[in-house]
């Protein structure tokens, strides 16, 4: 027979109590207004634990500390203070590597990577590193591969004289083999952005890009054809995103936003209206503190007026519908093989993501479904179900690694599919 007990839980609140002095210590090279920035909360508000909570995922988050604490001190009647403990991760990054995917084949990397920039030199927390504490993002990169190759030069500053506004510049250059063509693209994005109260951020950039499609094979369409050669573009993009997730790298709860229109110029006048939205929910916490989680996607994507092939929508691959070749999912060129990209795109998705080892290793189980097509319509929607592993390395970043076996339920006769795709890279 089983024994029942009857369980009494008393509680004894403490009485609230106002933030005094915000005191901040760990910080050698980081400048403190950068990690005052990331706070939620200030002097003279209630002492609230959400809000502290967020503050330390936020500071953990921008990747320039290894470890946050943040603990109210003293034993003034209605007043704490709050210290803010920081364990300075590594910003700096040499990286000579290689990797490879199923939708790039093999990727070389030699990058640098300064996520503690100061574009000002005059950071002075550590003699001889001027160039070091102010929170900005600089990053030098090159990418040689079998298939493709890109390289970029970026800086990018979240907070712009310390106030809500951000701006980055950025200078890249692309190449890459297709089936019936080669395309390359050089050009420059700068984008100016700013963080609202309620969590909105709304961003406004402009990409002035040259785009040569070369090396075209006879067979290929005639929208392939059509623009043989150099390319001008010019486009100006408005952006605002809603982010309520409790990470930036592992979202488990919350949900995101983003809705976005492109005005295309130059050799081309045609618009881009597109919207993403992701929701995340945990469903169990177990023992070790490792979570069970779902996240479902969406994504529409719509051109307004003439758009060239090589800036038209393409589906099927890690990202969009695993199951489907990279771009496997395309109308394609009358009386040939040749994909030339839809003015109509739509995914839709859910996957359960779930430990299995340590708290690295984690498996999932998806659905993915989607099209891209020749105008607004669902008349060969795609399906496919599948299942994976991540890994996650810590000296290769919080990204991990992709491994993906999905079967396709509904395809269409000519697309291409692919039962097994990987994501993966290593350093040296």
């Amino acid at each position: 027979d089983l024994a029942m007990v009857n369980l009494l839980i008393t509680i004894e609140e403490n009485d609230q109590y106002h933030i005094g002095d915000i005191n901040i210590q760990g910080n050698d090279v980081t400048q403190e207004r950068v990690i005052r920035r990331q706070l939620t909360f200030y002097p003279e508000h209630l002492y609230n634990a959400v809000a502290v909570e967020r503050s330390r995922q936020h500071l953990m988050d921008t990747q320039l500390f290894s470890e946050v604490t943040i603990q109210p001190l003293g034993d003034r009647a209605g007043t704490r203070d709050v210290l803010v403990t920081v364990k300075e991760a590594k910003t700096a990054e040499f990286i000579v590597g290689v990797g490879y995917s199923t939708q790039q084949g093999v990727l070389g990397n030699i990058s640098f990577t300064q996520r503690n920039f100061d574009i000002t030199g005059l950071g002075k927390n550590r003699p001889g590193r001027p160039f070091e504490g102010g929170g900005q993002r600089f990053s030098v990169v090159l990418e040689p591969g079998t298939e493709m190759m890109r390289g970029h030069i970026e800086w990018f500053e979240a907070y712009l004289f310390d106030l809500p506004y951000s701006m980055g510049v950025k200078a890249y250059v692309f190449e890459r083999e297709r089936d019936y063509y080669d395309e390359r693209r050089f050009g420059a994005v700068t984008s100016f952005g700013h963080r609202f109260k309620n969590r909105w951020y709304g961003e406004i950039s402009n990409r002035v890009e040259g785009v040569d499609i070369r090396d075209i094979d006879s067979s290929a369409a005639k929208d392939v054809k059509d623009v043989e050669g150099m390319n001008f573009l010019v486009a100006m993009k408005g952006m605002m995103v809603r982010d309520n997730t409790d990470s930036r790298w592992m979202p488990t709860s919350g949900d995101r936003l983003e809705i976005g229109y492109e005005q295309v110029l130059g050799d081309f006048t045609f618009g881009k209206i597109e919207t993403k939205y992701n929701w995340y929910k945990t469903l169990y916490t177990d023992a070790m503190d490792r979570k069970h989680f779902i996240g479902t996607k969406m994504q529409m994507g719509y051109i307004i007026g003439d758009a060239p092939m090589f800036e038209r929508y393409y589906a099927g691959g890690l990202g969009s519908i695993r199951g489907f070749e990279y771009r496997g999912v395309s109308p394609r060129g009358s009386g040939t093989d040749s994909r030339i990209g839809g003015e109509f795109l739509m995914l839709a998705g859910a996957e359960y993501n779930f430990p299995l080892y340590g708290n690295n290793l984690r498996g999932v189980t998806f659905i993915d479904t989607g099209t891209a097509e020749t105008d607004v319509g669902l008349d060969n929607y795609r399906v496919a179900i599948g299942a994976g592993l991540r890994w996650t390395v810590p000296m290769m970043g919080p990204v991990p690694i992709h491994l993906n076996f999905a079967v396709p339920v509904v395809k269409a006769s000519d697309d291409d599919t692919e039962l097994f795709s990987i994501s993966l890279g290593f350093t040296f």
